[in-house]
């Protein structure tokens, strides 16, 4: 798991760097709904069950 604030600093470093794209990539992750702890649990086993089933879906596409 990452921490939040450690990912907050890193997309501020990327900012003033001018990393757009890295910038992107840490604002993607700390936008997943599991990387919050003090969410409900419905909201993590949400998160949980929408990453077992994307994960199913490239088994299926991979073998099929």
């Amino acid at each position: 798991m990452w921490d939040v604030t450690l990912l907050e600093y890193l997309v501020s470093m990327h900012s003033k760097r001018g990393e757009i794209s890295r910038k992107r990539k840490a604002l993607e992750v700390i936008s997943q709904l599991d990387i919050n702890t003090n969410n409900h649990e419905e909201i993590l086993r949400e998160a949980k069950s929408t990453r077992k089933s994307a994960f199913f879906r490239y088994l299926c596409k991979a073998f099929l």
